[in-house]
């Protein structure tokens, strides 16, 4: 033990603080159980007492990164086992977290948006089941909304037109299975029927 530093069952905690039968003391908060501090920050049992935030399961905040399993993470990067870290935020089960928006099983809670179903909005473009849209761009299976465009099966409705086969249709056409329903007609591989003629 030297120049003001503790050491205590192998771990060294450094400045002014007091370690007591496995206590460590600083800023006049007592901590237990063989915790270890640096810069300020208390790790005790797998949870992080830092700035008055409390992180659980082994996760350590460091200058603003967490460190978790010997990685790191930083500014809304993804680290081990999908735990995430953004404004002071923890989100676990397979959650993500880009540009400030955080998904947490399945659901994205974005500025007051919720959306359900395990798509993820970032900077307006949807992702769902590992592919991407953005402006109009077609994913794979289910249904993707992205600046007011629906994207279904792989055909596209934007802006009241529906592209289809490369034929353009206009106002609150239906798509089902791949076909175009409007004002009771049907047009499919780019030919009309009506009437089921």
């Amino acid at each position: 033990m030297s120049d003001g530093e503790v050491i205590s069952g192998g771990k060294v905690i450094s400045g002014v603080e007091v370690m007591s039968d496995g206590e460590v003391m600083s800023d006049g908060e007592v901590m237990s159980d063989g915790e270890v501090m640096s810069d300020g920050e208390v790790m005790s049992d797998g949870v992080l007492i830092s700035d008055r935030e409390v992180i659980s399961d082994g996760e350590v905040i460091l200058d603003g990164e967490v460190i978790w399993d010997g990685e790191v993470i930083s500014d809304g990067e993804v680290i081990s086992d999908g735990k995430v870290i953004s404004d002071g935020e923890v989100i676990s089960d397979d959650a993500v977290v880009s540009v400030g928006e955080v998904i947490s099983e399945g659901e994205v809670v974005s500025e007051g948006e919720v959306i359900a179903g395990g798509e993820v909005i970032s900077d307006g473009e949807v992702i769902s089941d590992g592919e991407a849209t953005s402006d109009g761009e077609v994913i794979s299976d289910g249904e993707v909304i992205s600046d007011g465009e629906v994207i279904l099966h792989g055909e596209v409705i934007s802006d009241g037109e529906v592209i289809l086969d490369d034929e353009v249709i206009t106002d609150s056409e239906v798509i089902s299975d791949g076909e175009v329903i409007s004002g009771g007609e049907m047009i499919s591989d780019g030919e009309v029927i009506s009437d089921g003629v």
